[in-house]
């Protein structure tokens, strides 16, 4: 697994834990670390909202650049269209300068970039130190709705 962060802080932190099979680097927020077409899959955990909307359309090229063709990009994000969201965004220290996409917003982004969309589901309707398990079972049957905590994207290259 390869790792990628502008935080400088970060990767040393995340370099210091050592784990297996893992290789942590600074990004310089431009140009991926990587060559081209060097990766199956790209994944990004809760990391749009915190890019410049001027530079997120650079960066989604940049991953579309490092992925084999039909290589698979995920995009985690924060849903702001769930209140309790929005709640724990706006007192997070960390997200002082969040920007909060919504999903329609990242699939427009995506499909400007190159990439085909080919799921988008909403996620964490119910937080797992509230509800009982049983009814975290239950989370599949509401993926279209858009009220869950958070959403995934599943886009491809194509070409």
């Amino acid at each position: 697994m390869d790792g990628i962060e502008v935080s400088g802080q970060s990767v040393e932190e995340a370099q210091k834990r050592q784990l297996p099979f893992s290789h942590f680097q600074r990004y310089d927020g431009e140009r991926l670390p990587f060559g081209d077409g060097l990766f199956d899959v790209v994944a990004f955990c809760v990391v749009m909202h915190h890019v410049p909307p001027k530079s997120q359309e650079a960066l989604l090229r940049e991953c579309r650049r490092v992925l084999k063709p039909s290589g698979a990009l995920y995009v985690f994000e924060h849903n702001p269209l769930n209140p309790l969201t929005q709640y724990i965004v706006k007192r997070c220290p960390f997200d002082k300068d969040a920007i909060l996409l919504r999903s329609g917003e990242a699939v427009g982004l995506l499909r400007r970039t190159g990439f085909e969309v080919v799921t988008r589901r909403f996620i964490n309707f119910f937080p797992n130190w509230f509800f009982p398990r049983k009814l975290m079972t239950m989370e599949k049957w509401f993926g279209c709705l858009p009220l869950g905590a958070q959403y995934y994207i599943r886009a491809e290259r194509r070409g």
